[in-house]
């Protein structure tokens, strides 16, 4: 099975917001992006599983602790996170699953 650059096989696509795999090509495919981050100053996405974007939050926010920058018991979401951490100008969303 041939991989494309977007980690899609060949013969699966995305259209209207949702994965089409018309081959079946995917039923035994690994964990779908559940969230993506577009960063506005480079116009870069990445892509993560919710498990994956908890883990990159909670190490951006150690980082903010480390850093001297927040104590460890504050209460911030993820919107605070990417915002102190990154900037303003990173942005995340839940990515549409499939039908």
């Amino acid at each position: 099975m041939t991989q494309r650059n977007d980690g899609l096989p060949k013969g699966v696509y995305w259209m209207g917001g949702k994965i089409h795999d018309p081959k079946g090509l995917m039923t035994k495919a690994p964990a779908l992006p559940d969230i993506v981050t577009f960063d506005v100053a480079d116009g870069s996405f990445e892509f993560y599983t919710k498990e994956q974007f908890e883990e990159y939050v909670d190490n951006l926010r150690n980082d903010l602790v480390n850093e001297g920058l927040v104590e460890s018991d504050e209460g911030l979401d993820v919107d605070d996170v990417l915002s102190m951490a990154l900037g303003d100008e990173v942005f995340w969303d839940w990515m549409p699953g499939p039908a």
